[in-house]
C-alpha cells in the first residue's frame, strides 16, 4: 500500500504541479488511507470508520483515479509478461507506432499481412486473459474496456 501511494504521488507530480497544503507525511498518510479504504471497498466489506491517531487531509479525487489507473496497468503488465516473446515484441513495436512493414523486417517475419494477423491474435489473447482474471471484475472500468483503447488500429 505504501509503495502504491508513493507511485501515485510520483505520477501525479510527473503530470502536473502538485501543491501540498500540509506536511508531506500527512499527505502520504492521507493517500495511503484512501488506498486502504478503496481496497476495503473493493472487497465489499462494510465501510469501516477508523479512529485516526494522526490527522489526515481530504485529498482530491484525482488520487483515486491515479490509483485505479495503476491497478489496471499492473493487471495489463501481469498478463502482457505471460505472452510469448514474439507477441510481446509485436505489440511493443505496434504501440510504438512502428509501421507493420518495418515490424516484419525487424522481427524477420514473412510480411506485413502476417504481422497484422499475429498482432490481432496476440491482442485477442491478451484481452481474453485479462478478462478471465478474477481481478478484472473488481476493477472500476472507465470506458468500454480495459485494454482495447491502447490497441486501436
Amino acid at each position: 500500500m505504501y509503495q502504491d501511494a508513493i507511485l501515485v504521488i510520483y505520477q501525479k507530480l510527473a503530470k502536473e504541479n502538485l501543491t501540498i497544503d500540509s506536511s508531506f507525511n500527512t499527505y502520504l498518510y492521507s493517500v495511503c488511507r484512501l488506498i486502504w479504504l478503496k481496497k476495503l471497498e473493493k472487497r465489499k466489506n462494510e465501510k469501516t470508520f477508523f479512529a485516526d491517531s494522526e490527522n489526515f487531509i481530504n485529498i482530491d479525487g484525482e488520487i483515486e483515479d491515479w490509483y485505479e489507473l495503476n491497478e489496471r496497468y499492473q493487471l495489463y503488465q501481469e498478463h502482457f509478461k505471460k505472452l510469448s516473446f514474439n507477441c510481446q515484441k509485436i505489440l511493443e513495436l505496434f504501440l510504438a507506432r512502428i509501421p507493420l512493414k518495418e515490424i516484419a523486417r525487424i522481427l524477420g517475419l514473412k510480411s506485413e499481412v502476417y504481422v497484422k494477423k499475429r498482432k490481432h491474435n496476440c491482442k485477442e489473447r491478451l484481452v481474453e486473459n485479462i478478462k478471465k482474471d478474477p481481478k478484472f471484475n473488481s476493477l472500476i472500468i472507465i470506458g468500454n474496456n480495459l485494454v482495447n483503447e491502447s490497441f486501436k488500429s
